[in-house]
């Protein structure tokens, strides 16, 4: 599901359950409407993750240093166009 509102929807109606930022469903939780359920023994989640530079060699020093920056944080696997 691609837009937030699709995805409280679906989770309100007991169709699915989702991982959503507390502070997007602050009042569902409040009233009841929805339950946070706990995920401890599963929250080791993979996500793909895309740093996207339209020429590198044309990036500022700033931008440079960002992108290291977070290349060096994530579990960087090279895709054919790195």
């Amino acid at each position: 599901v691609s837009h937030f509102s699709t995805s409280v929807k679906l989770i309100r109606s007991g169709l699915a359950f989702g991982f959503l930022p507390i502070a997007w469903i602050e009042k569902e939780l409040a009233s009841g409407e929805l339950e946070k359920i706990s995920m401890q023994q599963i929250m080791d989640r993979t996500i793909q993750m895309y740093l996207m530079q339209s020429n590198k060699h044309a990036a500022g020093p700033a931008t440079r240093a960002l992108a290291e920056l977070i290349s060096s944080l994530v579990n960087v696997k090279p895709t054919a166009s790195h």
